[in-house]
């Protein structure tokens, strides 16, 4: 699963978070090239900004005000990934739920669609 460093952002206070991330990647770069000439389909997710419990405890006023922005609830989340992953059939897939697209949309759209995704 990517996360946060794995596309090489970096930033202070998530050196060892962003390290497993990048080390992810280059791992299942390597592993689908490994893989190319088998059944074994390799490939990452990456569900983007996912209101769980721990990010609800965790978060500050400004950083809820983002994540209410580009965050989202675990269930639509999952349940995209699961028919995204069931239907794959590509070798070194990228499934991923928050493109850039959807980012832009969804700050494009903020000053007109308030979002609470903690409290709905």
């Amino acid at each position: 699963m990517e996360g946060f460093g794995s596309n090489g952002m970096m930033r202070e206070k998530l050196t060892i978070y962003g390290t497993s991330k990048s080390a992810i990647s280059y791992f299942t770069r390597s592993l689908a090239i490994e893989a190319k000439n088998t059944n074994i389909k390799v490939g990452t997710i990456s569900p983007g900004m996912v209101a769980t419990d721990l990010i609800r405890r965790s978060l500050d006023e400004n950083n809820k005000k983002i994540f209410n922005i580009l965050g989202d609830k675990v269930e639509p989340v999952a349940q995209f990934l699961t028919a995204k992953i069931l239907a794959n059939q590509v070798n070194d897939a990228k499934i991923q739920w928050l493109t850039k697209p959807k980012i832009i949309w969804r700050f494009v759209s903020s000053r007109f669609n308030k979002r609470d995704i903690f409290n709905d």
